[in-house]
């Protein structure tokens, strides 16, 4: 199986623990504006976002619980788990070890546009062996990059083989649209003068 690890190669955010605000005019140049909780910074003229902080972060707030399924189990149960845990992807293991992945569209195209049974399909026979995974300290820019590229909506997250996670696209962009609103009100607020001094 072969599995490709995601690079670490974006510049890591600081780990700061509580919200900080820096802002430094430069006449004639650019306006910069850093808000902490590793989340975002603005720079450069016109206004443009960088996003910060790491897949880490990500499970810290949404958990890291991960479900999973045999390979020998049919795609239906696969189907039932998912939508009973309102998860559009599940994990596939075999001894406790990551050997594939199956998501709503693998059942989409490999199921029902094939005219295939979901009761007679076992999961092993249309996973995506493929994996693209990340690790903890990835950078959350990259991930984004990286699932745009090769067309995925889910990451495995691994600590080593320990699987400790997994991270979709939806997790991305709940955490850029986060990063945005926070960085737009101190933004409004530095312009207004209502920020602390």
């Amino acid at each position: 199986m072969g599995r490709k690890q995601l690079p670490n190669t974006l510049r890591q955010g600081a780990q700061t623990q509580l919200p900080a605000f820096q802002a430094s005019p430069t006449p004639g140049k650019y306006f910069s504006l850093n808000v902490g909780l590793n989340c975002c910074s603005l720079r450069g003229s016109p206004l443009s976002m960088e996003v910060t902080g790491t897949v880490s972060r990500i499970l810290e707030r949404k958990g890291s619980s991960v479900w999973s399924i045999a390979p020998e189990a049919m795609v239906y149960d696969a189907i039932k788990l998912m939508a009973q845990k309102n998860v559009g992807a599940l994990m596939v293991l075999e001894n406790d070890v990551l050997i594939g992945i199956i998501s709503e569209r693998d059942y989409t195209r490999k199921v029902i546009l094939q005219g295939k049974s979901s009761k007679e399909t076992p999961v092993g026979e249309i996973m995506t062996k493929e994996l693209v995974t990340a690790e903890p300290n990835d950078n959350i820019a990259e991930c984004m990059r990286v699932m745009t590229e090769r067309r995925v909506r889910h990451l495995p997250v691994l600590e080593g083989s320990k699987i400790i996670g997994i991270v979709s696209i939806g997790d991305l962009l709940k955490w850029v649209i986060s990063a945005q609103d926070a960085a737009i009100d101190h933004l409004e607020r530095y312009i207004t003068g209502s920020y602390p001094a």
